[in-house]
Protein backbone atom coordinates (compact mmCIF):
# COMPACT_ATOMS: atom_id res chain seq x y z
CA UNK A 1 0.00 0.00 0.00
CA UNK A 2 2.62 2.54 1.02
CA UNK A 3 4.30 1.73 -2.50
CA UNK A 4 1.08 2.95 -4.35
CA UNK A 5 0.85 5.86 -2.18
CA UNK A 6 4.36 7.00 -3.31
CA UNK A 7 3.49 5.93 -6.96
CA UNK A 8 0.82 8.57 -7.08
CA UNK A 9 2.46 11.08 -5.49
CA UNK A 10 5.24 10.82 -7.59
CA UNK A 11 2.93 10.66 -10.81
CA UNK A 12 1.48 13.70 -9.04
CA UNK A 13 4.93 15.60 -8.73
CA UNK A 14 6.04 14.77 -12.33
CA UNK A 15 3.59 16.22 -13.78
CA UNK A 16 6.03 19.65 -14.33
CA UNK A 17 2.80 21.07 -16.50
CA UNK A 18 -0.81 20.29 -17.42
CA UNK A 19 -2.02 21.64 -20.61
CA UNK A 20 -5.97 22.77 -20.44
CA UNK A 21 -8.15 23.63 -23.41
CA UNK A 22 -9.45 26.52 -20.72
CA UNK A 23 -5.58 28.19 -20.23
CA UNK A 24 -6.26 29.24 -23.95
CA UNK A 25 -7.58 32.53 -25.27
CA UNK A 26 -10.99 32.21 -26.12
CA UNK A 27 -10.82 34.21 -29.14
CA UNK A 28 -8.43 36.14 -31.58
CA UNK A 29 -9.18 39.58 -29.44
CA UNK A 30 -7.58 38.29 -26.81
CA UNK A 31 -4.53 37.88 -28.72
CA UNK A 32 -1.79 40.41 -28.96
CA UNK A 33 -0.61 40.43 -32.21
CA UNK A 34 1.75 43.21 -32.40
CA UNK A 35 3.67 41.96 -29.42
CA UNK A 36 4.06 38.50 -30.55
CA UNK A 37 5.28 39.59 -34.49
CA UNK A 38 7.81 41.60 -32.54
CA UNK A 39 9.34 38.81 -30.49
CA UNK A 40 12.16 37.59 -31.93
CA UNK A 41 11.75 33.61 -33.39
CA UNK A 42 15.28 32.81 -33.69
CA UNK A 43 14.97 29.33 -35.25
CA UNK A 44 18.15 28.56 -33.15
CA UNK A 45 16.69 29.32 -29.70
CA UNK A 46 14.73 26.44 -27.41
CA UNK A 47 10.98 26.52 -29.52
CA UNK A 48 9.31 25.21 -26.03
CA UNK A 49 9.70 26.42 -23.14
CA UNK A 50 9.33 24.68 -19.63
CA UNK A 51 6.04 25.23 -19.41
CA UNK A 52 5.71 23.05 -22.47
CA UNK A 53 4.30 25.53 -24.53
CA UNK A 54 4.90 26.15 -28.32
CA UNK A 55 3.96 29.07 -30.58
CA UNK A 56 4.40 30.05 -33.85
CA UNK A 57 2.96 32.81 -36.03
CA UNK A 58 2.89 33.42 -39.25
CA UNK A 59 1.33 35.45 -42.62
CA UNK A 60 -0.57 34.22 -45.53
CA UNK A 61 -2.06 35.88 -48.71
CA UNK A 62 -5.42 37.34 -48.36
CA UNK A 63 -8.07 35.10 -49.42
CA UNK A 64 -11.78 34.49 -48.22
CA UNK A 65 -12.09 34.58 -44.47
CA UNK A 66 -14.42 31.35 -44.95
CA UNK A 67 -11.66 29.24 -46.55
CA UNK A 68 -9.00 30.51 -44.55
CA UNK A 69 -10.76 29.24 -41.62
CA UNK A 70 -11.72 26.13 -43.37
CA UNK A 71 -7.97 25.40 -44.29
CA UNK A 72 -7.04 26.50 -40.65
CA UNK A 73 -9.61 23.79 -39.14
CA UNK A 74 -8.14 20.97 -41.55
CA UNK A 75 -4.23 21.95 -40.58
CA UNK A 76 -5.38 20.97 -36.62
CA UNK A 77 -6.98 17.68 -37.32
CA UNK A 78 -4.10 16.91 -39.81
CA UNK A 79 -1.74 17.31 -36.58
CA UNK A 80 -4.08 14.89 -34.89
CA UNK A 81 -5.90 17.59 -33.04
CA UNK A 82 -9.89 16.82 -32.96
CA UNK A 83 -11.88 20.69 -32.67
CA UNK A 84 -12.98 21.05 -29.74
CA UNK A 85 -13.96 24.95 -29.98
CA UNK A 86 -14.78 26.38 -33.23
CA UNK A 87 -16.01 29.61 -33.39
CA UNK A 88 -15.59 31.85 -36.59
CA UNK A 89 -16.99 35.45 -35.33
CA UNK A 90 -14.24 35.26 -32.83
CA UNK A 91 -12.02 34.11 -35.31
CA UNK A 92 -10.52 31.25 -32.81
CA UNK A 93 -9.99 26.99 -33.00
CA UNK A 94 -9.19 24.90 -30.30
CA UNK A 95 -8.33 21.55 -30.26
CA UNK A 96 -7.09 18.75 -27.95
CA UNK A 97 -5.40 15.51 -28.91
CA UNK A 98 -4.69 12.27 -26.50
CA UNK A 99 -1.42 10.98 -25.00
CA UNK A 100 1.38 10.26 -27.46
CA UNK A 101 4.81 9.40 -27.39
CA UNK A 102 6.49 11.65 -24.67
CA UNK A 103 2.92 13.58 -24.15
CA UNK A 104 -0.06 13.10 -22.07
CA UNK A 105 -1.93 15.55 -23.85
CA UNK A 106 -1.67 18.19 -26.11
CA UNK A 107 -4.08 21.59 -26.76
CA UNK A 108 -4.46 24.01 -29.63
CA UNK A 109 -5.13 27.26 -29.79
CA UNK A 110 -5.35 29.18 -33.69
CA UNK A 111 -6.14 32.75 -33.51
CA UNK A 112 -5.83 35.19 -36.75
CA UNK A 113 -6.51 38.62 -37.59
CA UNK A 114 -7.18 40.40 -41.02
CA UNK A 115 -4.71 42.97 -42.10
CA UNK A 116 -5.03 45.08 -44.97
CA UNK A 117 -3.63 42.63 -48.05
CA UNK A 118 -3.23 39.43 -45.80
CA UNK A 119 -3.99 37.60 -42.55
CA UNK A 120 -1.64 37.49 -39.63
CA UNK A 121 -1.79 33.46 -38.20
CA UNK A 122 -0.71 33.01 -34.40
CA UNK A 123 -0.86 29.15 -33.23
CA UNK A 124 0.14 28.34 -29.46
CA UNK A 125 0.40 24.41 -28.21
CA UNK A 126 0.30 23.80 -24.55
CA UNK A 127 1.33 20.34 -23.93
CA UNK A 128 0.68 18.13 -20.58
CA UNK A 129 4.56 16.71 -19.51
CA UNK A 130 6.77 15.07 -17.37
CA UNK A 131 9.56 16.66 -16.01
CA UNK A 132 11.82 14.52 -18.52
CA UNK A 133 10.32 17.46 -20.93
CA UNK A 134 9.44 17.49 -24.48
CA UNK A 135 10.93 16.58 -28.05
CA UNK A 136 12.41 19.27 -29.45
CA UNK A 137 10.20 20.73 -31.78
CA UNK A 138 7.70 22.93 -32.08
CA UNK A 139 3.75 21.41 -32.51
CA UNK A 140 2.52 24.93 -33.36
CA UNK A 141 4.81 25.22 -36.52
CA UNK A 142 3.66 21.99 -37.32
CA UNK A 143 0.28 22.95 -37.31
CA UNK A 144 1.09 26.38 -40.01
CA UNK A 145 3.40 23.95 -42.23
CA UNK A 146 0.21 21.84 -42.29
CA UNK A 147 -1.49 25.04 -43.28
CA UNK A 148 0.83 26.01 -45.75
CA UNK A 149 0.79 22.25 -47.96
CA UNK A 150 -2.91 22.41 -47.71
CA UNK A 151 -3.26 25.69 -49.09
CA UNK A 152 -0.43 27.08 -50.46
CA UNK A 153 -1.31 30.61 -48.83
CA UNK A 154 1.73 31.07 -46.67
CA UNK A 155 3.77 34.23 -47.67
Amino acid sequence: MKSVVILVVLFLVGCATTASISNLPISADQVDFNTLASRDLDPNLPIWNLKGMSEYITYTSKIEEEKLYDFLKQANQKQGFKNIYENFETRSIRGSRGMRMNEWNSVSGIYYRELDDRFQIYVRVDITQDITGGWKENRAEKIIKSLCNISKICI
